[in-house]
């Protein structure tokens, strides 16, 4: 039996990388949040552990069984972070957070929902798993953090 039920936000037409399968695999439609989307999937989920992942972003095939041996292993007991490649920041995007339902359930009870708003920053706490790793390219905030870093350099 599957430890965890991996939870893939996702809009109609949107670009699709390669996310993970586990035994419950769950797409929920992002149309009203990614946030909301991520609740109501946490909210359907059977297991005790959630894989939250983006639909865009890219998984090793071993992805899964790496994180079902980190949660077998007893290091963590409320979840962990899996360190993105890719990007600018190695973790905290919700694309690579692993997290016990009651506990994402319980940090998540007061969130606003906003389209644009995400539950990352309820579980920052939570450590990194480095030897867990996903590719994910640039998200909004490190585009825009370049093209402003750009602005200024060629503006000097």
């Amino acid at each position: 039996m599957s430890l965890v039920t991996v939870i893939i936000p996702y809009r109609e037409g949107e670009p699709v990388g390669k996310p993970p399968e586990g035994a419950e695999t769950l797409w929920i439609d992002s149309g009203l949040g990614i946030g909301e989307a991520r609740i109501k999937g946490a909210l359907r989920a059977s297991t005790l552990w959630l894989v939250q992942c983006d639909a865009d972003a890219y998984y090793p095939d071993d992805y899964i069984t790496r994180i079902e041996a980190a949660i077998r292993s007893g290091r963590y007991l409320y979840g962990f972070w899996c360190k993105r490649e890719g990007g600018i920041v190695p973790a905290w995007l919700e694309s690579g957070l692993v997290v016990r339902r009651d506990v994402f359930l319980e940090r998540t009870k007061d969130f606003k929902p906003d389209k644009g708003a995400d539950v990352g920053k309820e579980f920052w706490d939570l450590p990194i798993a480095y030897n867990i790793t996903y590719r994910h390219g640039l998200i909004d905030n490190e585009r825009r953090t370049i093209l402003l870093f750009l602005i200024i350099l060629f503006s000097a």
